[in-house]
């Protein structure tokens, strides 16, 4: 096989090794990234009160969403990449142009939407400033995409990391003089430009993503838009989903509740790293063993849902019971009613975990346009269920809306997953694992009046002593997930030698 038509010769990781550390390398660079937003989030908190931090949250929503609503291209991307798809393909470069001029039309969008709703002139300027990140973000996440499907995830941790270095740093310096918000988002724009710099000059060397002698013309771009729309509906009906709370708070209640809403998914979400990086690793090898080898498909499939199992219930369960001691520890007493809104989206973060095998199975099985209805239902419950509740209830609603919506979206995802594509029930594989976590959930509130972290170091050697004596993790799991670590890795030399 050639990967002359991606114009991206990209070479394979060389060690077992290095592929087997792909997820790890994956949620430090998108730790670095998310992180980076939640330690600003805190800063401002700190500095400036709930209202500036309120602000800040409302930017960042709108950069992460409009960004993150173009990334069907990316996950289009990859698929492709990884699957060996190159006949008749698009070069990387029609997928950047596309994506850069998406995200132009996105940042357009959100200075439209700025002026409409009517926000305060600092809150304006920080969506204006700080949105400009919507445009590197999107160019950067496609750069890494082709990274992932070619299984490198070096490059984009390191350059994530010093994007994120310049904008807490940056902004920790801004904040401390009593910067204003010209500043701190500048900082923040500062930030992506640096990631982008160096995702870039990873990329440089095997692919020729700005060639200006370029015979491609929109109409040689259009099939690449026709494939992709399934990909892009289910980038943007998810995005609107994930900030549809966010803006119909703002809209109904004000800055205040957008930061106490602020404050509880900064915490929650932070863990959405985990099952995030598992993703990206995950992927490329379902979509190569889709078409190849079926047996290796369902079983990749089963280890991935067993694995993120064992995370989601114990973080979230153990989240719910310290939700009122994190956002304290984290944020001070003024955040202590973002306690209620923690508790349940903590418990969102068992269908955030669950979702990542089983929507990965349905795209990468060429189910994109089942997964897009899925994507519809789930949205239309959730701006439903916001709309009637958030006007009266705030940031708890807000919360309760996602629970609602989120739930749904992983039963459907799930059984389809199973009655079609794996043809099996994976989820009883977590009777164990919940039982386990059951006998943590008792000695985290046996602890009740002990500090945090004694309470979550209990709670996690309670469940692992639990785990191994429930034998709730079956004899050769960790060999069997490194196997196919090893056997991608000599799939990508065959295919190289080809």
């Amino acid at each position: 096989m050639t990967w002359d038509r991606w114009k991206l010769a990209l070479p394979r990781l060389t060690s077992p090794s290095a592929i087997a550390h792909g997820s790890l390398l994956s949620m430090m660079g998108a730790l670095a990234y998310k992180g980076a937003n939640a330690l600003g989030f805190l800063l401002v908190a700190r500095f400036r009160g709930v209202e500036d931090a309120g602000a800040f949250s409302l930017a960042i929503t709108y950069v992460v969403g409009v960004s993150a609503a173009s990334s069907g291209l990316d996950e289009l991307l990859t698929r492709d990449i990884a699957a060996g798809t190159n006949d008749e393909r698009p070069s990387l470069g029609s997928y950047i142009r596309l994506r850069f001029a998406l995200s132009i039309a996105g940042y357009a969008l959100v200075l439209v939407m700025a002026r409409l709703l009517g926000y305060p002139r600092e809150t304006a300027q920080a969506i204006r400033l700080v949105g400009l990140c919507i445009i590197i973000d999107s160019v950067v996440s496609t750069l890494q995409a082709a990274l992932a499907g070619r299984n490198l995830f070096m490059p984009s941790t390191i350059a994530n990391a010093a994007g994120a270095i310049v904008k807490v740093g940056g902004g920790l310096c801004v904040l401390a003089a009593g910067g204003t918000w010209a500043a701190v988002g500048l900082t923040w724009v500062a930030g992506s430009i640096l990631t982008l710099s160096l995702t870039y000059r990873a990329v440089r060397p095997y692919a020729q993503v700005l060639d200006p002698t370029s015979k491609e013309t929109i109409s040689s771009i259009l099939p690449l838009v026709s494939r992709a729309l399934p990909f892009l509906g289910i980038g943007l009906l998810v995005t609107i989903e994930y900030q549809a709370d966010v803006i119909i708070l703002s809209a109904t209640r004000g800055q205040s509740d957008v930061g106490v809403y602020g404050a509880a998914t900064t915490v929650a979400f932070a863990f959405a790293a985990l099952p995030q990086a598992f993703r990206a690793a995950l992927y490329p090898r379902l979509a190569a063993y889709s078409h190849s080898d079926r047996s290796s498909f369902k079983e990749l499939y089963r280890l991935s849902f067993l694995v993120l199992g064992l995370l989601a219930f114990p973080i979230a369960i153990g989240l719910y019971l310290t939700s009122r001691d994190a956002v304290v520890l984290l944020f001070g007493r003024s955040f202590e009613v973002s306690s209620s809104p923690l508790g349940i989206l903590a418990l969102c973060l068992v269908f955030m975990f669950l979702n990542v095998p089983t929507s990965r199975a349905i795209l990468a099985s060429g189910y994109a346009r089942t997964h897009l209805a899925f994507v519809c239902i789930s949205l239309t419950i959730n701006i439903a269920l916001n709309i009637g509740l958030t006007p009266y209830y705030g940031a708890t609603a807000s919360a309760l809306c996602r629970f609602i919506s989120s739930g749904v979206f992983f039963a459907s995802n799930y059984v389809f997953a199973s009655r079609r594509i794996v043809g099996f029930g994976a989820i009883r594989m977590l009777a164990r694992p919940i039982v386990a976590t059951v006998m943590m959930a008792i000695v985290v509130l046996f602890l009740g009046t002990a500090p945090i972290l004694v309470r979550i170091g209990s709670g996690a050697v309670v469940y692992g002593i639990a785990l191994v004596a429930l034998r709730a993790v079956p004899p050769g799991t960790g060999e069997r997930l490194k196997a196919f670590m090893l056997e991608a890795e000599v799939s990508a030399k065959g295919e190289g030698a080809s």
